[in-house]
């Protein structure tokens, strides 16, 4: 068995490939790294399969992270890591960069992709694995939004043994706009012609809009957006604790070319959102 890492079908840093129908090399191909601003941008989780060391302890403690740039290896400190089994020779770990030293020494505008070593004794790595995944360090946050989820019970591929704090989260390009309420509400007319509200109740829904997007983002965004728990923290840093009811209306090309990204929108309830006026005693 050895050491292998695997990717949860629905995370959005991967290190193995996917196949998605979309995916081509016909017509408009367009390769697309994700936005990240600050370093709490990322949460994450992934499987580890070994029955090279004694305990899951051992197993994280041997257990590094590095960036990938165009100029180097850097390795990354203060990563908030744990770690769970699932079963014998079976584990999820949980990362958080928050407080890490992820994005120090990028300038606006650098990429970079994750290293992941398993050391054995000494280094080298006794097993190293680069993402698939780039990221694109942005000083600016205009027209991006980070997206925390997590869930009540294990979902969708994901663990959850402690949803405070074994969250995933990531930033994507997408923003808000359109604030709109939905209104609930009777009025009772007395012979007189005299209208008195018996209740009215608010609720306010806001639009997302994201930038072109290949099909694995999409799909992607809505696992994460199904959750129990979903706080989307806008490029103002307005935390939006919300619930995604509607439909994702996916903005697809209608021009005849092989085209592998797409627009979409989507709707939230912001809640809780607790206006109500009932006169009904």
């Amino acid at each position: 068995m050895a050491t292998s890492l695997i990717d949860l079908q629905n995370s959005f840093v991967r290190f193995h490939d996917q196949e998605f129908i979309t995916d081509n090399d016909c017509g408009i191909v367009v390769d697309t790294c994700l936005p990240i601003c600050e370093a709490g941008d990322l949460k994450m989780q992934f499987k580890v399969t070994s029955n090279d060391y004694a305990t899951s302890t051992n197993l994280l403690s041997a257990f590094q992270v590095r960036r990938l740039t165009s100029s180097g290896l850097t390795t990354i400190t203060t990563v908030g890591k744990s770690i769970q089994t699932i079963s014998t020779n079976n584990y999820i770990i949980f990362l958080q960069f928050d407080i890490s030293s992820l994005l120090n020494g990028l300038n606006d505008g650098d990429c970079f992709q994750l290293q992941f070593n398993f050391l054995k004794d000494e280094p080298p790595a006794y097993l190293s694995i680069t993402s698939i995944t780039c990221f694109k360090y942005c000083v600016d946050k205009c027209f991006t939004s980070r997206i925390t989820y997590t869930n009540n019970e294990d979902a969708f591929g994901f663990i959850y043994p402690d949803a405070e704090n074994r969250r995933n989260a990531i930033r994507l390009p997408m923003y808000a706009t359109s604030p709109a309420f939905d209104i609930e509400q009777q009025t009772y007319v007395r012979s007189n012609g005299e209208r008195t509200k018996v209740f009215a109740r608010l609720a306010k829904k806001y639009k997302f809009v994201t930038d072109f997007l290949p099909e694995e983002i999409h799909q992607k965004l809505v696992v994460a957006l199904n959750h129990d728990n979903v706080l989307i923290a806008t490029s103002t840093n307005y935390q939006l604790e919300c619930t995604f009811e509607n439909e994702y209306n996916q903005d697809f090309p209608s021009i005849m070319q092989g085209m592998n990204v797409w627009p979409a929108d989507f709707q939230v309830y912001e809640t809780p959102f607790n206006e109500i006026n009932n006169n009904c005693g």
